[in-house]
């Protein structure tokens, strides 16, 4: 996400940023579909609980880019 950013502020191509942040929203969601589709054993002590604590760590990077990257643009004036 960073490196994107970086190459979309050094080439001066900002009104791609809307576009890179739904890029990075898509694969999050799509990367929740691995612990979604995986099965566990039912041996295993709370089996559905790997769904639901896996998925928002799959959010929290992009959550954390994008409360934080304003902080980090700076003043061109």
């Amino acid at each position: 996400m960073s490196v994107g950013y970086i190459i979309l502020f050094k080439y001066q191509k900002q009104q791609w940023l809307g576009f890179m942040n739904i890029l990075i929203v898509v694969m999050s969601f799509a990367s929740i579909m691995g612990p979604i589709a995986m099965t566990l054993p039912l041996e295993i002590e709370f089996p559905e609980l790997l769904p639901g604590l896996a998925i928002p760590m799959h959010f929290f990077p992009a959550l954390s880019f994008f409360a934080i990257a304003p902080f980090f643009k700076g003043n061109k004036s």
